[in-house]
């Protein structure tokens, strides 16, 4: 908030595409950190994202896999379920 006034991502965005909106590539957000930041603070970055990313995809790992599995788990229990 500046001087009471919120100012949004895309207000703020010197280049707004119609197409894509000011959304960078990955490879594009890369080369201006490494033009603006240097090489060093940009793959010390990139190391830290690709941790959170790996570790929070193993936090959620066996949910993943128990949801991609439900279908196949609530019929075997529909067959041997005693309770039919």
């Amino acid at each position: 908030m500046v001087d009471g006034v919120l100012l949004t991502s895309t207000y703020i965005q010197a280049e707004y595409n119609s197409v894509h909106g000011g959304k960078w590539t990955i490879s594009n957000m890369r080369q201006y950190l490494e033009g603006t930041r240097g090489k060093e603070v940009t793959d010390e970055l990139f190391n830290k994202i690709n941790w959170i990313t790996v570790h929070s995809l193993r936090a959620v790992a066996v949910s993943i896999l128990l949801f991609a599995l439900w279908p196949a788990n609530s019929a075997l229990i529909r067959v041997v379920s005693p309770y039919n």
